[in-house]
């Protein structure tokens, strides 16, 4: 794996052991990397790029960085009901937007984040959410490390557009108000 020393291992488990034994800490930070893996060969592979170039984008020095998001998410990302969770309990949880609203924020949130608004990224977003709805009838898509990695991104990225948001509304109401 990536783990060139067993106490980056270690970090990662630390940040996210609340409630879990030591082994299950380790275990459980080895399947958050393995599934971040997996998802930087994935969008390496739908961007044209070179599978197993994603790697790259990882570094070490910003192990801290990632530790102490890890750390606030474990904290602040509400928790679903049971696991695996369904689309629909992220939306309640996580979204929370009114029903016609959440399906299309997190289709944004796909295509802006995950696809990085890319040629393709509405129909790319389109299809993920469908991915998510089909293994909700397999019983859920959200595993602990999904929700946790998703959940947190998304409220990363929900509050950023919010404060995008709220600063072209106050450019609108000082331009209102600067005289012509």
């Amino acid at each position: 794996m990536w783990f060139s020393h067993p106490e980056e291992l270690a970090k990662l488990a630390a940040a996210v052991s609340q409630g879990k034994t030591p082994a299950e800490a380790v275990q459980y930070a080895l399947e958050l990397c393995r599934e971040s893996a997996e998802t930087m060969e994935r969008l390496a592979r739908e961007q044209g790029g070179v599978p197993g170039s994603g790697a790259n984008l990882f570094s070490w020095g910003r192990t801290t960085e990632i530790v102490e998001r890890l750390e606030n998410w474990q904290k602040n990302v509400p928790k679903p009901k049971k696991l695996p969770a369904t689309l629909d309990e992220f939306f309640r949880r996580i979204v929370r937007a009114k029903t016609p609203d959440r399906e299309k924020r997190f289709r944004d949130f796909l295509r802006q984040v995950f696809f990085e608004n890319g040629p393709n990224s509405e129909q790319q977003a389109a299809k993920r959410t469908h991915e998510i709805k089909e293994a909700d009838r397999q019983g859920g898509y959200f595993t602990e490390a999904k929700w946790l990695e998703i959940g947190g991104t998304y409220l990363d990225w929900w509050k950023r557009q919010k404060s995008s948001q709220a600063r072209s509304a106050a450019k609108k109401r000082r331009k209102k108000q600067s005289p012509a």
